[in-house]
């Protein structure tokens, strides 16, 4: 409780037995014009991602929040991984250098889900929702600028509302990993409640929006093209009927960067004069 906006915390982690090397943390500016976000996903462990790690490690300085896309750690891409404990010891070994430094925000996707419940050892890494102690724009630590639940949930960082939404909990797309109609029907009424609020109290000092997703809603890569239509159905009039800025995800690998909606490129142009913007 009680953190203040880029004000440096000395820390240790363990126990009586064992304790960690001290590690400096600084908290982001979370009122500020400016924020800077690093955006990974599908990440794993192995060469690659130690590849990434230490990439991400040179850009630690420079940022505000570290956004993971989903797949994680691919500790639960099939029922018989169910939450490797030993796929998590080695993911938080080669992210450590950059997560002791660094606030992650996390959106759940399909090799994170495969345990009883789903996502639940993600859920306890990486506690997420207004359940976790959230800080608001004024720098105060409180749950009242976070909404959501769980595994789709909002925040304030510096000018941007971020949105994160779950592409696993749904009933309408066959790939949805969660088949749960109750948690759909949640989710979307929350979502819709959520961005329009966000787009109501745009502000010259707080002007985005930001999605972020695991799953895309359009894709060109030959093995997940067209994206995933039936999700599709149900977000994409809400995203652009409440002028979301940039939408994040994971999942495809590939980089896609145009306005679409409806399969047409197009913009919807905000209230803060913005334009509609896929990645």
């Amino acid at each position: 409780d009680g953190v203040v906006s880029r004000q440096t915390y000395y820390y240790r982690v363990g126990s009586d037995e064992q304790m960690s090397p001290q590690r400096a943390f600084t908290a982001p500016g979370y009122a500020e014009l400016e924020a800077t976000m690093l955006v990974a996903a599908d990440i794993g462990t192995g060469e690659n991602a130690l590849l990434l790690w230490s990439q991400l490690r040179q850009e630690v300085a420079m940022a505000d929040v570290l956004m993971l896309a989903g797949g994680t750690a691919y500790a639960g891409v099939s029922p018989e991984d169910y939450g490797s404990q030993d796929t998590w010891d080695d993911f938080f070994e080669q992210a450590e250098e950059v997560l002791a430094l660094l606030p992650a925000s996390v959106a759940v996707g399909t090799q994170d889900a495969y345990s009883d419940p789903p996502f639940r050892p993600l859920n306890l890494r990486f506690p997420m929702g207004p359940s976790a102690r959230s800080i608001a724009a004024d720098g105060s630590t409180t749950s009242s600028s976070m909404t959501g639940f769980p595994n789709w949930y909002a925040y304030y960082m510096g000018p941007m509302r971020v949105v994160v939404v779950s592409t696993e909990h749904c009933t309408t797309s066959p790939a949805c990993i969660v088949q749960d109609a109750a948690a759909e029907k949640e989710q979307l009424a929350w979502l819709d409640t959520e961005l329009g609020n966000a787009d109501a109290r745009r502000t010259k000092r707080r002007p985005w929006v930001v999605l972020v997703g695991h799953r895309p809603l359009y894709s060109s890569s030959q093995e997940h093209s067209p994206g995933d239509t039936q999700l599709r159905l149900l977000m994409e009039p809400m995203i652009f009927r409440h002028g979301v800025d940039l939408a994040l995800w994971g999942h495809t690998r590939q980089v896609r960067f145009h306005p679409n909606f409806e399969r047409c490129m197009r913009a919807r142009t905000s209230v803060a004069n913005h334009s509609y913007l896929w990645n």
